[in-house]
């Protein structure tokens, strides 16, 4: 879609309707060539056209922005609820993602997704962004680590750091700005237990009892992870005499479940 340098003057400025002007620019070029796609269907952000195909499960978000004409890093999107171009820093937060999964080893996008898909199992973390659970994995995931590890490292992150600022990966936006205290009670709580979930699955795996560990990771992650296979009634029978059991009930040989096991006589005497 090209742009006449006299629709670029009368549409960046305050008041001059140049971003509903540009996402209905947009919707006309979209129009042209897939005449069955929908527009703001389920919500009309202020910073993006919606896009729904008829042949797709998922929406599709395009923004419009112009570069900074000073040459600078950052770009100007379109606000069409305030009708204004603002400043943001993409481009920036896009380079310092790249490197940090540079430096993990391709690992950390992959880890992001992970943490996505842990808020989206969670009713009571459905206030949070995706941007939020990217600057927390950003802060706590700072060197290649195995999934799982990456993954307890930024429960028990996020665990407390809910309870402040939570910055950006840029470090100029702190997106937790208003939040109430309520909301990062509910948050770090919902974190502080993935922690703890997630630090017994790593024991249970070390000693061995690896179904135990993925059935706890199950727990943690709802369906998107793999279920384990169920106990046999061999294996039931077995917690009359385990060592301990695990936060999901399962009797494991390994020590270090949830719960330790303490066969009691059923009747004592002095």
């Amino acid at each position: 879609m090209s742009i006449e340098p006299g629709q670029l003057q009368a549409w960046f400025g305050a008041g001059k309707g140049g971003p509903a002007a540009a996402m209905a620019r947009l919707r006309r070029e979209i129009e042209k060539h897939w005449p069955d796609a929908r527009f703001d269907v389920d919500d009309e952000p202020a910073h993006a056209l919606q896009i729904t195909f008829p042949d797709c499960i998922f929406t599709v978000d395009l923004v419009p922005a112009f570069a900074d004409i000073n040459g600078g890093e950052d770009v100007f999107i379109a606000d069409r609820e305030l009708d204004r171009w603002e400043r943001s820093n993409t481009r920036t937060l896009r380079r310092v993602v790249v490197d940090r999964n540079k430096a993990t080893g391709g690992v950390f996008v992959h880890q992001v997704r992970m943490g996505k898909s842990f808020k989206g199992d969670k009713p009571e973390l459905q206030g949070l962004c995706g941007l939020v659970i990217e600057s927390l994995c950003y802060a706590a995931i700072t060197k290649k680590m195995a999934h799982a590890a990456a993954m307890v490292a930024f429960f028990e992150h996020a665990a407390t750091a809910v309870m402040g600022k939570v910055m950006d990966p840029t470090g100029v936006d702190d997106l937790a700005e208003e939040w109430t205290p309520s909301d990062r009670t509910t948050y770090s709580k919902a974190f502080a237990t993935a922690a703890a979930r997630g630090r017994e699955a790593l024991h249970l795996a070390a000693d061995g009892e690896h179904e135990a560990a993925i059935e706890i990771w199950h727990s943690v992650f709802g369906d998107p992870f793999p279920a384990p296979s169920a106990q046999t009634a061999a294996q039931a029978l077995a917690a009359l005499t385990a060592r301990s059991i695990t936060s999901t009930g399962r009797a494991v040989s390994s020590r270090r479940g949830a719960q330790p096991n303490r066969p009691a006589r059923s009747w004592r005497t002095r």
